[in-house]
C-alpha cells in the first residue's frame, strides 16, 4: 500500500493530524468503484454485486458525513440528522422488501375452496 500514494503516514501520530481532505480523493475512489458494482450489478442481474455496491456506497457516505460534520455540528443536530437518514432509508427499504415477499408464488396460489374440501 506504500506505493500508492504520498498520503502514507507513518504512525498515529500523524494520522491524527491528517485534514480529510488529504484523503477524499481515496473516498471518491471507493465511491466510484461501488457505483461501479450497482451499475454492473444492474445491467448482469448480478444480487450480489449490486447489494455490495449498495452497502458499500452507504458506509462510504456515512463514514464521509463522520468525518466532516463531527466537529463543526452540534452533536444533537448531528445526531438528528444520522437517526432521519436512518428512518428514511429503512422505512423505503421495508418497503421495497415488502414488495418482494408480496409477489405471487405458484406453490401459494391454491383456491380457497380446494383448502375446504381438503383436495390440494
Amino acid at each position: 500500500m506504500y506505493c500508492l500514494g504520498p498520503t502514507n503516514y507513518d504512525g498515529i501520530d500523524d494520522w491524527c493530524y491528517a485534514r480529510q481532505i488529504e484523503l477524499l480523493h481515496w473516498g471518491l475512489l471507493f465511491a466510484l468503484v461501488a457505483i461501479a458494482a450497482i451499475v454492473y450489478g444492474l445491467k448482469c442481474d448480478d444480487y450480489t454485486s449490486r447489494a455490495f455496491g449498495i452497502t458499500f456506497l452507504f458506509i462510504n457516505l456515512y463514514t464521509k458525513y463522520f468525518e466532516f460534520f463531527w466537529d463543526a455540528t452540534h452533536k444533537a443536530v448531528f445526531f438528528l440528522i444520522l437517526a432521519v437518514s436512518f428512518w428514511v432509508i429503512g422505512s423505503r427499504a421495508e418497503k421495497v422488501w415488502n414488495l418482494e415477499f408480496l409477489k405471487p408464488d405458484s406453490t401459494a396460489a391454491k383456491s380457497p375452496e380446494a383448502d375446504e374440501h381438503g383436495s390440494p
